[in-house]
């Protein structure tokens, strides 16, 4: 006798939900900067963004929107620490900014755009293009 599924159907159905809702990693790799070299795209939440008409600047602090992805953000910010990187938020064109590794926050960075653009919101998803990493960091 085989065994027989009383409810198959809900049992994809379950399974495909768990598979479409399971975050993924959001980093690419592909062509990018200014410059055309290669670069590493990884897409971050905002958690802060604070701005200084009077400093013309817009800080925003974030991290990693996928949690698998915290390792990979915290070595670029390690590498490109006070670099020029480029973010786009939706479909906008990619924009100039720099990137500040927070030393005393695991995985979180402060992105300092100029106040003339318009940042993320607080909890606004955005991608940021790193320059490809040069070598692994150990630090």
């Amino acid at each position: 006798m085989q065994p027989r599924w009383i409810f198959p159907p809900v049992s994809l159905l379950i399974l495909g939900v768990a598979v479409f809702a399971s975050p993924q990693s959001a980093i690419r790799r592909g062509a990018g900067l200014s410059g055309g070299q290669e670069a590493v795209i990884i897409r971050c939440r905002a958690l802060e963004t604070h701005a200084s008409d009077e400093r013309g600047v817009t800080i925003v602090v974030f991290h990693q929107e996928a949690k698998e992805d915290q390792k990979h953000l915290s070595d670029l910010l390690k590498q490109f620490s006070e670099a020029t990187v480029e973010w786009q938020r939706g479909g906008d064109k990619w924009e100039n900014a720099t990137v500040i590794r927070l030393k005393t926050c695991f995985g979180r960075g402060l992105l300092m755009i100029p106040s003339t653009m318009v940042a993320p919101k607080d909890g606004e998803s955005f991608l940021l293009r790193f320059p490809a990493p040069i070598a692994a960091t150990s630090k």
